[in-house]
């Protein structure tokens, strides 16, 4: 058995019998709305080294865009037509509608909790939903079976036999924290693969943080991730540890907030997760291939690019514009924009209604064409235009032509698309203002809207 790492949440699993799973492959930078680029950086020859393997497999965690890379499993759809994807089940259908509109149908295995498949010669897994839901709401915890179908899980995780080696391939799921009782029911695992780093604006993107909040926010956020994933791990267990998701540069407009983002880099993090849990921690670098159980990797395969080479990488990426940046912000009229705006936090009232939440807040939503107020009070819920505040507030306004995109769908729609508020938030396109505590049920209807 040996693995492969080539970057971010992007690694191989090669068998004794000569099978084949690749996992996440992210090969263009540009995902999530255009702010996310790789690190180390890419050499350029990266997706052809991987297109020029026919994989028996790949496994595809979630549908963001550092994890399904839409284009480069396009070309892998045209280069190797017996190549199969294997997804989890999940509530909706939007991964899977998206892998056979590019040429994967007939050839998608989604997996089921209770059992495992053979993928490839050698290597069987399931891949489980993760349970991004609350636990009131949904009242079971493996897998998450909401009534609101709205609010399932768009992660998964992945328990993966090879050569008589349990792997998990925790990813993103690794810190879902009402996905714990799911990891205290998995089978004894061998080797866990986890993301040592989140997407999170926050602080980088706050616009009520003085420079120096954010460089100690950022610390502290750093910390409190690696002890979730520490916990993680004293839970399940593993006799290995390998950190491999989380490491990514922002870049355009948005390069700046680089310096305040709360993670620590990998070999770092290494280290500090040797200190805070059990199992024995390894890294990679990119495209080599070892068998992690040989005994011989050091704590320092993974070699960190030099200061200068950074420098000038951020530099290089900073002058890049965003697929929405490019589009004419005369085709955003204002008096639309606004209505269209008011209409979308109508439905975040109704959103609110639903659920019967009781917290007594307001949120402000727009752009430099305008804004709309959604205050709620219990079973009270009031829309009005511009910033009209009743309560402890959050705002969070973007780019005009990018929020005109997120609120603008045909009638009927129903779907998860680049343009959402979820990819804008993990991609850092938003900014944030927030007086008072921090109110998760409040900022989770932004992904409604």
């Amino acid at each position: 058995m040996e693995f492969e790492w080539f970057r971010s949440a992007g690694v191989a699993i090669h068998s004794d019998r000569g099978g084949s799973l690749l996992c996440d492959p992210w090969m263009n930078d540009g995902a999530l709305l255009g702010s996310w680029f790789h690190w180390p950086p890419l050499a350029g020859d990266e997706s052809d080294r991987l297109l020029s393997h026919a994989w028996d497999a790949v496994y595809i965690t979630h549908l963001h865009g550092d994890h399904y890379d839409r284009p480069f499993m396009s070309k892998l759809a045209k280069a190797h037509p017996n190549t199969k994807v294997v997804i989890a089940s999940f509530a909706h259908p939007w991964l899977r509608n998206s892998l056979e509109n590019i040429g994967f149908s007939g050839r998608i295995l989604e997996t089921q909790p209770s059992s495992m498949t053979e993928v490839a010669p050698g290597i069987s897994m399931t891949a489980i939903a993760a349970d991004h839901c609350n636990p009131r709401l949904c009242g079971a915890n493996v897998p998450c079976v909401s009534p609101l179908a709205w609010s399932r899980a768009i992660d998964s995780l992945g328990v993966i036999e090879v050569d008589g080696v349990r792997v998990l391939n925790a990813n993103d799921a690794t810190t879902v924290v009402h996905s714990m009782p799911l990891y205290a029911s998995l089978p004894p695992i061998d080797i866990m693969l986890t993301a040592y780093a989140g997407a999170s604006p926050y602080p980088q993107a706050f616009t009520n943080l003085s420079d120096e909040e954010r460089t100690a926010a950022a610390r502290t956020k750093a910390d409190a991730f690696l002890g979730r994933v520490a916990n993680v791990s004293r839970i399940v267990k593993p006799r290995m540890l390998f950190p491999f998701a989380g490491q990514h540069m922002l870049g355009g407009s948005l390069t700046a907030l680089n310096e305040f983002r709360g993670m620590y880099p990998l070999l770092e993090s290494a280290r500090l997760l040797r200190e805070k849990q059990d199992a024995s921690v390894f890294t990679l670098q990119p495209f080599s291939r070892v068998d992690p159980t040989a005994g011989l990797l050091s704590d320092d395969s993974y070699r960190e690019p030099t200061q200068e080479v950074r420098a000038d990488y951020l530099e290089a990426i900073s002058s890049v514009q965003f697929p929405y940046q490019k589009r004419s912000i005369e085709r955003v009229a204002e008096s639309d924009h606004v209505a269209r705006l008011f209409s979308a936090a109508e439905g975040l009232a109704w959103r609110y209604r639903e659920l019967g939440w009781s917290m007594q807040k307001s949120l402000v939503v727009g752009s430099e064409l305008g804004s709309v107020t959604l205050n709620v009070d219990g079973s009270d819920t009031e829309v009005r235009e511009g910033v009209l505040p009743r309560f402890e507030y959050t705002s969070v306004s973007t780019d005009p032509r990018l929020l005109d995109s997120i609120i603008r769908r045909k009638p009927g729609y129903s779907g998860f698309t680049d343009a959402h508020m979820n990819v804008a938030d993990g991609g850092n396109h938003l900014q944030w203002f927030r007086e008072g505590a921090y109110d998760p049920q409040l900022t989770s209807l932004l992904f409604f809207l």
